[in-house]
């Protein structure tokens, strides 16, 4: 666990002042963004610092509860990495089990010459109707550098797969980066072979321009299912230049963002509330004119039955851009008036199966796009 992760899980509660030193740690690991609006909100303005000295002085002052919640909330959104993508695989063979295969290879250990272990397959039920198979990789990362070759880093990667009705094979990595996703497909493209079966992934260089918007606008309303979940709000939204979609992207490198405005954010989710498409807002065309595509976006949604919250992120990310899902966040509407929302660390199982079945759904209106 990182040390940001075990600051937040010590202090979850505020029954204790932190410590400077892990104040400064956790906003030390925010976005320059971020610690710009904490301090501004906050009446400090240092002009010329460096992100460095604005933490040092911010970690410096004394803060209220209310002031340590967002803290902490920051620190948990930001050591919270754990995403879910997939891609599925179209047999061209009846007699195709991918069971059966990945057995094979885990058993022959044919794969460890190219840096791959593979762990032993497990079932968990899905579903009433889905049984899946769990499995799991490690494999070897170089670092790039003069010595690459006498150093690595080591992963492990959850991965699930089971048989869809019409005998194609669905497959969803749950990684905690974007790393992890391409490792396994790459691990599926190289066993299985272009001649065995065809693989299918969510990219956006396969989405006309004008249906990237139309996507992530239907997603909105087609990511849970109307009875169970509904659109709250658009908590965050991202953009990039046109021409820097399809650009190689490293591992770990940090994205320059645009900033949307509260303002204009505020006038997207309208339009989304109002079930009005995203490329009829004056911003999003400013936008598309200016040479910008939607590469992410992030919804709150609120339970039809209960209180409950949900905060998830979609994302087209890396190279190529392919879809994935995070659970950002979960909690629940509180307050005598009903004002007042309090969020908390969802669990691992709970983030897996929201991911899973707003991924699955973002498959369908993916897939009706390309029509």
């Amino acid at each position: 666990m990182s040390r940001i992760a075990c600051i937040y899980n010590e202090y979850k509660m505020i029954t204790k002042y932190p410590p400077t030193y892990d104040i400064y740690e956790v906003l030390s690991a925010q976005t320059r963004a971020f610690i710009n609006k904490f301090a501004q909100s906050r009446g400090l303005i240092l002009t010329n610092a460096s992100k460095d000295d604005l933490v040092k002085e911010l970690s410096s002052l004394l803060y209220e509860l209310s002031d340590l919640e967002e803290i902490r909330e920051a620190s948990y959104q930001t050591s919270n990495k754990q995403s879910l993508s997939g891609f599925t695989i179209k047999p061209k063979d009846t007699d195709f089990d991918l069971e059966s295969l990945y057995n094979r290879l885990r058993e022959y250990g044919q794969l460890q010459s190219k840096g791959y272990q593979l762990k032993t397959l497990s079932r968990e039920k899905r579903s009433e109707e889905i049984v899946c198979c769990k499995g799991e990789i490690e494999y070897t990362k170089h670092k790039s550098g003069k010595i690459e070759f006498l150093q690595g880093e080591k992963y492990n990667t959850e991965f699930f797969f089971f048989n869809l009705p019409d005998g194609s094979w669905q497959v969803e990595v749950d990684g905690s980066s974007s790393s992890d996703g391409k490792e396994v497909l790459k691990l599926m493209q190289m066993v299985i072979g272009a001649k065995s079966a065809e693989i299918a992934t969510l990219k956006i260089d396969d989405l006309q321009e004008q249906d990237v918007i139309t996507f992530f606008d239907r997603l909105a309303k087609e990511g849970f299912d109307k009875k169970e979940w509904a659109l709250l709000d658009i908590k965050q939204l991202t953009f990039k230049r046109r021409g820097n979609v399809l650009e190689i992207e490293e591992e770990g490198e940090e994205e320059t963002l645009e900033e949307v405005s509260e303002k204009d954010l505020g006038g997207i989710s309208q339009a989304v509330l109002d079930g009005r498409n995203l490329r009829e807002h004056s911003f999003v065309r400013q936008a598309e004119n200016s040479g910008c595509v939607f590469t992410a976006m992030t919804y709150e949604f609120k339970s039809i039955r209960t209180s409950a919250l949900l905060i998830i992120k979609a994302e087209f990310k890396g190279s190529p851009k392919i879809f994935e899902v995070s659970v950002i966040n979960t909690g629940n509407i509180e307050g005598t008036k009903g004002n007042k929302k309090v969020y908390y660390a969802p669990t691992t199982s709970f983030k897996r199966e929201k991911a899973s079945e707003f991924w699955n759904n973002a498959r369908k209106v993916y897939n009706s796009l390309l029509k």
